[in-house]
Order: C-alpha cells, then sequence, then structure tokens
C-alpha cells in the first residue's frame, strides 16, 4: 500500500498536509514558503529537518500566542512525539533563531515572539 502525502511528511502520516498548502509566511526576518520546503532568516537559507521546519512554520502561524506541548504535538508529529522530542527540536531551533524567539511557557509549552 502507498501512503498518501508520505514524500512530504517523512512518511508519518498526513499531519502536514494543511502546512503543505499554504501561503508564504513572514515573521519579521523570517521568511517562510511551506509549499517549496523554503525558509530564511535574514535571506539566508535555513537548513531544516522535515520536523523542525514543521515546528517552525506552526510557530509563525502562531506567533505571539501559547501553543501548549499537546497541540504541537498533534500538529506536527500526529500525537506520536515521544520524551523529550519537542523539546529537543526546539532546542535546535534556538539554535538558528535570534535569542528569544521562542520563550518557554514552564509545563504547558512555548510561544513564538519573533
Amino acid at each position: 500500500m502507498r501512503r498518501p502525502n508520505s514524500e512530504l511528511n517523512g512518511g508519518g502520516g498526513q499531519q502536514w498536509a494543511h502546512l503543505v498548502d499554504a501561503t508564504p509566511l513572514l515573521a519579521g526576518p523570517l521568511s517562510i514558503d511551506p509549499a517549496e520546503f523554503i525558509a530564511s532568516l535574514d535571506g539566508n537559507h535555513l537548513n531544516l529537518t522535515p520536523k523542525e521546519f514543521g515546528l517552525l512554520t506552526l510557530f509563525a502561524r502562531n506567533r505571539g500566542r501559547l501553543l501548549r506541548r499537546e497541540v504541537i504535538e498533534r500538529e506536527v508529529w500526529g500525537g506520536n512525539a515521544s520524551g523529550r522530542t519537542i523539546d529537543i527540536h526546539v532546542s535546535r531551533l534556538r539554535r538558528i533563531l535570534p535569542p528569544g524567539a521562542i520563550q518557554t511557557v514552564v509545563r504547558v509549552g512555548y510561544r513564538f515572539v519573533l
């Protein structure tokens, strides 16, 4: 059997279909084109894994809003993130983005404020 959209989401199901159909996003110096899988910061291309790209896109779409861990897990991992998976991916994005772009709300989730 063939999985629909498997080349777009790393074989993890269709949870990314809503991200692929999106129009380009701008968040300060960050530019994201979900349809082309391109993200850039201050004009410099970001080399992201599919999950990092999905997480960054979710953050940019919800700029300034608190994203609960459960929402992140459902939207990016299809409800199948284990242990500290979300924390690890957020820490990778923090290394790429300007300091303070992702705020932690302890025991609740994250807020993207770039």
